[in-house]
């Protein structure tokens, strides 16, 4: 697998990830319904980012780069906060994911010519 595949998955759990979130968040009574639907929109935009990369479309380099950031700084307030350890596992878990996505795409659009 090279590095454009391996962003592409990356970008595709990441969206995928957010999408499995959002029904939590939209069905929460402490989450304004807002921000589910952000969540969805985040999620819809990083599964377009990545079928661009697999393409090699110039808009979706920078907004895999955009729409994962977002979600990493939409996520410190929930993991500087006291939740449950579920939640507090999930944030961290698609942190990481979406910094292991940045990487990829960032390393990809050096290496494999990515616009």
């Amino acid at each position: 697998m090279n590095t454009r595949q391996a962003a592409v998955v990356a970008l595709a759990l990441c969206g995928v990830s957010d999408l499995a979130a959002a029904p939590l968040l939209l069905g929460s009574n402490d989450v304004p319904s807002g921000v589910g639907i952000g969540v969805i929109a985040i999620a819809v935009l990083t599964l377009l980012a990545a079928r661009g990369i697999s393409r090699g479309i110039g808009y979706a380099r920078p907004l895999a780069l955009i729409t994962r950031a977002i979600d990493v700084l939409a996520l410190i307030p929930l993991l500087a906060g006291g939740q449950e350890a579920s939640v507090y596992a999930a944030g961290a878990t698609t942190v990481a994911l979406s910094i292991v996505a940045v990487a990829l795409v960032r390393r990809a659009g050096l290496r494999e010519g990515i616009a």
